[in-house]
């Protein structure tokens, strides 16, 4: 049975773990041109991703580890400076995390000025979609004006997460019956500067973002008892609550090859508000800061490799 001290340690310690959860985010980083996949085209890319948020210390983090680890193995934990500086650290850590990652995608244009694409970022599954409403929708093989490209679009992802098993983390998720799930959605409006008739030679794109993200996360145990305001311990009752924040952002990236491989640096900076964000024991913690994702990535474009193919056995 739980000591009243140890109940509230556990409430702590599951805010800890509940947003240690939220460091799994979707890919940021801006890639795509103002001008979309040419109908009936495929293309094909890989990225290496940096998200570094100005509100959060690795060098604090870092300390997670040691504190946490001790407080899975004791019967009894007390509450403290140390554990109330975890709880806010771990926060602030999880809702935007230090992170770094290979990002693997495919666009296909499924109509003229429309194309969609899926990428695979470090477990999470991502669908888009673009339009373009200005600039050429030609292909290389049948270029058109060489002019600025527009398009505006619409990314989603959606995942349930499971805590990892460092330090033991998987287990205390089992104990405090923890889920968590999420969906973010990143509405992107580009525009870019063609290298060549149909960006042949690459180009230069720039443009805003506005990022929303849902969570929704909650506890379900038959095994935390709570003594604070009962004359006899009663079973703790599930708790689910909802959060949601937004944020801005903006982006430039550069394509430089000929054709069929292209090079793809890039380089984005959002500014987020986090809101406020409730503990199991009442209090709140609040955070807003800026979040820098550098890039660096490659494209190939299969369509024209097998079109240059046939051409030339003809």
């Amino acid at each position: 049975m739980f000591t009243t001290k140890e109940l509230k340690a556990i409430h702590i310690l599951a805010a800890c773990l509940l947003t240690l959860a939220y460091s799994c985010t979707p890919p940021k980083t801006i890639t795509q041109s103002g001008k979309v996949t040419p109908k009936g085209q495929v293309k094909v890319g890989m990225d290496y991703s940096v998200n570094v948020p100005t509100h959060v210390v690795r060098s604090i983090y870092d300390n997670v580890g040691s504190i946490v680890g001790p407080l899975l193995s004791k019967d009894t934990i007390y509450v403290d400076a140390q554990l109330m500086g975890l709880n806010r650290t771990a926060l602030a850590y999880a809702i935007e995390p230090i992170g770094v990652g290979y990002h693997y995608y495919a666009r296909y244009g499924i109509l003229k000025k429309f194309d969609v694409g899926y990428k695979y970022a470090s477990g999470t599954h991502t669908f888009d979609a673009m339009y373009q409403f200005m600039g050429s929708t030609g292909s290389i093989n049948e270029p058109g004006e060489n002019k600025m490209c527009g398009s505006i679009g619409l990314q989603f992802s959606s995942k349930s997460y499971e805590l990892p098993g460092w330090n033991g983390l998987n287990k205390a998720q089992t104990i405090l019956g923890f889920e968590m799930k999420r969906k973010d959605f990143i509405i992107p409006l580009i525009f870019s500067i063609p290298f060549g008739p149909e960006e042949t030679i690459g180009n230069f794109s720039f443009g805003m973002v506005y990022t929303r993200s849902f969570l929704n996360y909650g506890f379900k145990s038959n095994k935390i008892f709570d003594t604070i305001a009962q004359t006899a311990p009663v079973a703790l009752q599930s708790l689910n609550n909802k959060a949601n924040y937004g944020g801005v952002g903006i982006f430039f990236n550069l394509k430089l090859g000929y054709k069929y491989i292209y090079a793809l640096p890039a380089f984005a900076m959002y500014y987020q508000n986090y809101g406020s964000f409730m503990l199991l024991d009442g209090s709140k913690a609040g955070f807003r800061g800026v979040t820098f994702v550098p890039s660096l990535g490659i494209q190939i474009n299969p369509t024209q490799i097998y079109y240059d193919v046939r051409k030339r056995k003809k």
